[in-house]
């Protein structure tokens, strides 16, 4: 058996891809619509009904993705599952230190702002999802 042929997916492997490629591409591109049409039409939140509706709307999408990711994750084998929960459970770690200091730096009172938002939650949000995805890489490379 060559290198290539080790690598190779099982049919029902790709199907399984893609369905759920398939399954996020919808929420995530409205979430995507939904969060520019927020920002291009209600910069500054305001006040009005039409406002507050854009602002709250891509939190349908997030809702959508999270039901696509459970259905995902009830296709996945038991060692599929059992990575995906790992990877959760580093990011969410991750997340949750993360949080911690900038707490107690908040408590200090030293002022932090994130590098991807105005406030510290767009960083700690970030490195959740580098500790989820970065687990997932190594674990599948691993595996190889």
């Amino acid at each position: 058996m060559t290198t290539s042929e080790k690598k190779r997916l099982s049919q029902s492997d790709l199907l399984r891809r893609r369905a759920d490629r398939r399954a996020m591409a919808l929420p995530m591109a409205g979430f995507f619509a939904a969060t520019v049409s927020a920002f291009a039409f209600a910069p500054n939140g305001g006040k009005s009904t039409w406002s507050v509706i854009l602002w709250l709307s891509p939190i349908i999408f997030v809702l959508w993705c999270v039901l696509a990711g459970v259905k995902s994750f009830r296709r996945a084998d038991e060692y599929q599952q059992r990575v995906q929960l790992e990877a959760m459970a580093v990011g969410f770690a991750a997340m949750m230190i993360t949080t911690t200091v900038f707490l107690l730096l908040e408590a200090a009172p030293i002022k932090v702002s994130g590098v991807l938002s105005s406030d510290p939650g767009g960083l700690a949000w970030a490195v959740g999802y580098a500790g989820w995805m970065g687990t997932i890489w190594f674990r599948s490379r691993a595996a190889r």
